[in-house]
């Protein structure tokens, strides 16, 4: 007879019967508990899987660029590139000026359509009548 079979005969006593329905309501909470730990564990996974993606796509584009301006976009710091350095395999940060960007590699600017630089009233030109 094995061990458990000779558990199965044996008239336990109240105190223990209470202990084995409250390790079984024990069990039970801990396998619900685990349950929701997987349901976790894989939306964690999911979401891994994702970033996992996007870094790899970042790092095979890294520069997107910018038809307005004329410049690259670096997607994962966001600094702009110069494209004229771009094109010699040169990968060049522009530094930030009032109106736009210059390049410290070639000095080249670029314009900001969004910073325009401001029109400058000159008044009346008197260049035809010396």
């Amino acid at each position: 007879m094995a061990i458990l079979d000779w558990f199965k005969e044996v008239p336990l006593s109240a105190v223990l019967k209470e202990k084995l329905v409250g390790l079984e309501n024990e069990n039970a909470a801990l396998k619900s508990e685990n349950a929701a730990q997987k349901i976790l564990l894989e939306q964690c996974q999911e979401q891994r899987r994702a970033l996992e993606k996007q870094i790899t796509e970042e790092h095979n584009n890294p520069l997107t660029f910018d038809e307005k301006t004329g410049t690259w976009i670096g997607s994962v710091d966001g600094l702009r590139y110069c494209a004229n350095c771009k094109s010699k395999n040169i990968s060049s940060p522009l530094k930030n000026e009032n109106h736009g960007w210059r390049c410290p590699s070639c000095d080249k600017y670029f314009d900001d359509p969004e910073r325009p630089k401001p029109k400058i009233n000159r008044g009346p030109s008197d260049w035809r009548t010396a």
